[in-house]
């Protein structure tokens, strides 16, 4: 009867064990500067003792004569995405060190190991500038993502690429991204953490004060509709090579003061006119036939027609004056230049493809064309886009073949804008936004309006007071509500129901507590914390509604909500 009293206890003691480490790449390709930032989602489903993070080095690194090299380890929201670029919401939990080198996988063992209980972390490595022991400086060694998922959703949504999920029964790893500089500027991703988690099961949890903003609020508006992808690798319109959207036009149908956006599936059409052989980075005026309608745009002062258009190599049509053809590729560039229509990219026509303008009298359309252009020095890397501008005021725009070459270099902005200083409204992933190819699509903004935010002033500590700020109400709106509670829902439920439409609810407003405010053009209410052990570890969501909104008559006030807050009580 030993025998299987022997076997059971060597089960238990084997189910005890810990599956560490857990490993993710080790050959990346791609790195990152010298006190750079390197950036994952940590999933962790019983407690751990983290001991040792092992991390692949650039191949920029040179090997040190002396000393160790240092790496920090940083906790903050639950996820690192939206928020890489506001340090405040970060602290720093231990350090590691170890011996680096040229492409090696350096084993950086922590001062202090942290233990961490179930829950989701955002998780932020930095390679230290300053060494010790006259050691050298070093970056960060990782892999960009990829596979056969929609390219947008790789990018955007941690571990959806097929090469960046990393799971055993204790932790599940989603990359990620990287940034040249910690916590602050341009975010390059999907990039992957390539490296090893070395844990024990066990500890003693470590609560790290954290707290996000989840969602938007409601009633967004902006005169500008664009999507922004950090590099053709995530455009998802037209034929590419990966994913996809199903999406190969999008018409902007006419409404006065904006557009009715649809997706559709119509054709490049095949261009008949000569070739105008933009050269790179060139803007062209062309002034139509005098025997052909103007074509009419929504720029700074509304509609405005026009005889004279300038097309650019680079993927656009602009009036109200010219964006210059080398002017960089970037969201703030799009909406503070001259009024542009177009799928704006660094071409470089003078190396392969054709360049187009003609008006085809049967579609009553001035028709614009990209057809097989290279991107700008990348071989064989062909686009086909098409801008259509209809006698009836519509807009069109119609992809063919578009080239997913290239890294962060070669940024893409889709869309229309006005020009001169428009809001920006952070862009959206406009075929989501359309519905897909099928999709009845959405309005376009005739207003800029900033939606009503929600933020904390600081990190909830325990012991400390800061306050939740509801801030961006719209004129005469100055009074409304702050919901607290401990259910929410991060995704955001309709309050269609409430005759709030388009606003999302992020806290379940009958199972919280509210508060009324005064303020304009920002309310603040201070949250005090007390120092109390017994509260580390503890989540609350709080969201604000504010009274007077002019987008609807919800009972009978009329009423907008904030984006909502996710907040996690800790010591640390």
């Amino acid at each position: 009867m030993l025998k299987p009293v022997l076997l059971a206890l060597s089960t238990l003691t084997t189910l005890a064990v810990a599956q560490s480490p857990l490993v993710t790449l080790t050959g990346g390709t791609n790195q990152g500067n010298a006190g750079g930032g390197l950036y994952f989602d940590l999933q962790v489903n019983t407690t751990v003792t983290i001991n040792q993070i092992s991390v692949r080095t650039g191949s920029a690194t040179t090997t040190p004569t002396t000393g160790t090299s240092v790496m920090e380890v940083w906790l903050g929201p639950s996820t690192y995405v939206g928020n890489v670029t506001n340090p405040t919401l970060w602290t720093l939990v231990t350090t590691g060190t170890g011996t680096v080198g040229p492409s090696v996988v350096a084993p950086m063992v922590l001062t202090t190991p942290i233990a961490l209980g179930p829950g989701n972390y955002g998780v932020a490595l930095r390679s230290l500038t300053t060494a010790s022991g006259g050691n050298v400086a070093w970056g960060f060694g990782y892999t960009n993502g990829a596979g056969n998922n929609t390219p947008l959703i790789c990018g955007a949504t941690p571990g959806s690429c097929l090469n960046s999920i990393f799971t055993n029964s204790e932790l599940t790893l989603r990359a990620g991204a990287a940034q040249n500089a910690f916590l602050t500027g341009g975010i390059f991703t999907p990039r992957i953490f390539n490296g090893e988690i070395h844990y024990t099961l066990g500890g003693t949890p470590i609560a790290v004060a954290a707290w996000e903003g989840i969602g938007r609020g409601c009633y967004d508006r902006s005169r500008a509709t664009y999507e922004f992808w950090p590099s053709g690798a995530f455009v998802d319109f037209g034929t590419v090579t990966a994913g996809g959207s199903g999406i190969s036009s999008m018409l902007m149908a006419f409404q006065g003061d904006r557009y009715l956006i649809t997706p559709g599936t119509n054709a490049v059409q095949t261009p008949v006119s000569a070739n105008l052989a933009l050269g790179d980075d060139v803007n062209q005026v062309i002034t139509l036939d005098p025997a052909s309608p103007t074509i009419g745009y929504l720029g700074t002062t509304g509609l405005t027609l026009t005889a004279v258009v300038s097309m650019c190599s680079n993927g656009f049509i602009n009036f109200d004056g010219t964006t210059g053809a080398a002017v960089a590729v970037s969201p703030a560039n799009f909406l503070n230049n001259a009024a542009m229509y177009g799928n704006w990219k660094d071409f470089d026509p003078s190396v392969a493809g054709t360049t187009h303008y003609e008006y085809d009298g049967t579609l009553g359309a001035h028709i614009f064309t990209w057809n097989g252009v290279n991107d700008w020095n990348i071989a064989a890397s062909p686009n086909t886009f098409q801008i259509l501008c209809y006698d009836n005021l519509n807009v069109e725009y119609r992809w063919g073949a578009m080239s997913q070459l290239g890294g962060g270099a070669w940024p893409v902005v889709m869309g229309h804008s006005p020009g001169g200083g428009v809001r920006d409204d952070g862009g959206w992933d406009l075929s989501a936004r359309m519905g897909g190819p099928t999709g009845t699509g959405f309005f376009s903004g005739n207003v800029d309006n900033a939606p009503l935010a929600l933020s904390m002033t600081g990190r909830p500590l325990l012991g400390s007071s800061p306050s939740l700020v509801t801030s961006s109400m719209e004129p005469g709106q100055n009074a409304g509500f702050l919901f607290i509670g401990f259910v929410g829902t991060p995704s955001g439920a309709s309050l269609a129901g409430f005759g709030i439409p388009e606003c999302l609810g992020y806290v379940n407003f009958f199972a919280s507590s509210s508060l009324f405010w005064v303020g304009s053009p920002t309310a603040s209410q201070s949250f005090p914390i007390a120092n109390n052990p017994a509260f580390n570890g503890v989540n609350f969501f709080a969201q604000s509604a504010a009274i007077n909104s002019t987008f609807n008559n919800a009972f009978g006030l009329g009423v907008n909500v904030s984006n909502g807050v996710r907040a996690r009580l800790g010591s640390l």
